[in-house]
C-alpha cells in the first residue's frame, strides 16, 4: 500500500478573502498541508525560510515587493522550492514575466478549484521531485504565444528563432544581463542579438521593438484563455 504524499503549501496573495479561501480549499484535502499564508512578497520570502514549503502559490502583483521580484529571490535562495505564479491575466507579457523570474509554473487566477488541485497534485513525481512536465508545458505555451505574435507581425519573420526569444525577453523588460542568464549566453552575445533585432525591425529603441512583440489580440468573445498548465 502506497503512502500518501503530503504537499506543503505556502499561499501568498494580498487579498485576505482570496488567500484564506484558497488555504481553506487546500486544507480540506488529505494530501495538502497549508504551512502558512503571506500577504506580500517580503513576508513570503521570510516565511519560505521559516516553514520550508514544497510549493509556493504566489500572486504576481503586490503593493511593495512584486510577486516576480519575490519569486526571483526565493528561487535564488531555495532552488528546490516550486513556485507557481497566479496572475490576473493570461497573456504573453505575464507569462514572460513569470518565466524570467524563474517560476516553475504560471496559472490564471480564473482557474477552477478542480483544475488547481489537479495541477498541484501533478507537480511532483513518485520520488517527490518537481515534475519536468510542469515547466515544459509552460514553455510550450510560451512558444505558442510567440508563434501567434509572429503571424500577426510579418516583419518578425525576418528574425532568427534565437532573436525571437531575445525579443520576447526584451518585451518583458529584461536587461541584457538577464537575457544572457536566461538563455545561457555571454553578455556580449546577448548585446549582439539585441543590436541585430533593432536593425532588422528598423527601430531605434528596445521599447519600439518590444511593442512589436505584444500579443495580437484577446480571444474572440473576450473570454479569458484557459489555464496555461494542466495535469
Amino acid at each position: 500500500m502506497s503512502i500518501l504524499r503530503t504537499i506543503r503549501v505556502l499561499v501568498v496573495d494580498e487579498y485576505a478573502l482570496f488567500r484564506q479561501g484558497l488555504a481553506l480549499l487546500l486544507s480540506m484535502q488529505p494530501d495538502f498541508e497549508v504551512v502558512g499564508e503571506a500577504a506580500d512578497g517580503l513576508e513570503a520570502e521570510k516565511m519560505v525560510a521559516e516553514v520550508q514549503p514544497d510549493v509556493v502559490l504566489m500572486s504576481m502583483t503586490f503593493p511593495n515587493t512584486g510577486g516576480t521580484q519575490a519569486t526571483r529571490r526565493i528561487k535564488r535562495r531555495f532552488a528546490h522550492v516550486t513556485v507557481i505564479m497566479l496572475a490576473e491575466r493570461s497573456d504573453q507579457e505575464a507569462l514572460l514575466e513569470a518565466i524570467l523570474a524563474g517560476a516553475d509554473g504560471y496559472l490564471s487566477r480564473r482557474v477552477t478549484s478542480a483544475e488547481l488541485l489537479r495541477l498541484l497534485r501533478g507537480v511532483f513525481d513518485e520520488q517527490g521531485l518537481t515534475a519536468p512536465s510542469i515547466t515544459e508545458r509552460t514553455l510550450m505555451e510560451y512558444r505558442r504565444l510567440t508563434a501567434e505574435t509572429v503571424a500577426a507581425h510579418p516583419s518578425l519573420a525576418h528574425l532568427t528563432p534565437r532573436e525571437r526569444e531575445v525579443l520576447q525577453l526584451i518585451s518583458a523588460r529584461a536587461t541584457d544581463r538577464e537575457i544572457a542568464q536566461r538563455l545561457h549566453l555571454s553578455p556580449h552575445t546577448a548585446k549582439r542579438h539585441v543590436s541585430s533585432i533593432l536593425a532588422k525591425l528598423n527601430v531605434t529603441s528596445r521599447r519600439e521593438a518590444a511593442r512589436l512583440a505584444q500579443p495580437a489580440a484577446t480571444p474572440r468573445g473576450g473570454e479569458p484563455p484557459p489555464p496555461l498548465m494542466k495535469t
